[in-house]
């Protein structure tokens, strides 16, 4: 079973969104995707998304399982208009725990424009 190893992603250990992960992105779809790897030990459940502050965007929350080791969560957010082809933005992928107290890491495995 794969435990939670800070070697394997960024802590997130808080019961609030916090930041894991930060890009800047040039808009080129209507879409961004990213697919990511939360560790968690058995009691533990860990939350995530993707967040651009600056247009105050939040994508739906994914939840990992309860059960322990590597899950794989894919993240989605459907871009404004107001974000324009070409502009870049800072993208963020936030997440916390949900519950346990085992520890738990987050990471991103790809992210891509659609």
């Amino acid at each position: 079973m794969v435990t939670a190893d800070p070697a394997k992603g960024e802590p997130c250990q808080t019961p609030t969104m916090t930041s894991v992960f930060v890009s800047r992105v040039y808009r080129s779809g209507h879409a961004i995707y990213a697919d990511v790897a939360a560790y968690t030990g058995a009691g533990s459940v860990v939350a995530a998304r993707i967040s651009v502050p600056e247009l105050g965007l939040d994508g739906p929350t994914a939840i990992s399982d309860e059960g322990g080791g590597e899950q794989d969560l894919r993240l989605r957010l459907t871009l404004p208009d107001t974000w324009g082809m070409g502009e870049s933005r800072r993208v963020v992928v936030q997440a916390c725990r949900l519950s346990g107290s085992d520890p738990t890491t987050l990471r991103v495995l790809r992210a891509w424009q659609r």
